[in-house]
C-alpha cells in the first residue's frame, strides 16, 4: 500500500494541475505561439529551386521519412494491455 501512495498523489496532482491550471496554460500557449510567429517573420527564406526554376526533387528524396506516431501509440497501448492482462 505504501508504494501506491506516491503514485496516487502524483496522479492527483497532475489532474488538479490540468484542471486548475488550464487558463494559465492556454494563455502561455497563446503567448508562445505569438512569439514564434513573430520570430518566423525575421528568419531568411531559402528556396530549393534550381537555376532553371524547377524544384530540386533530390532534396525531398533525401529527407528522412516521418515516424508514424499513431502506430507507436497503438503499439504502446497494446503492450500495456498485454502486460496488465499477463500480470493478473
Amino acid at each position: 500500500m505504501s508504494q501506491i501512495l506516491p503514485a496516487l498523489f502524483l496522479i492527483i496532482a497532475f489532474v488538479v494541475l490540468g484542471t486548475l491550471g488550464r487558463p494559465y496554460l492556454a494563455r502561455l500557449d497563446h503567448e508562445l505561439s505569438q512569439l514564434l510567429r513573430e520570430s518566423k517573420r525575421h528568419l531568411p527564406v531559402y528556396s530549393a529551386e534550381t537555376v532553371r526554376g524547377k524544384e530540386a526533387e533530390f532534396i525531398r528524396d533525401s529527407l528522412p521519412r516521418r515516424f508514424p506516431t499513431a502506430l507507436a501509440v497503438i503499439a504502446l497501448l497494446l503492450l500495456g494491455a498485454a502486460a496488465w492482462w499477463l500480470s493478473r
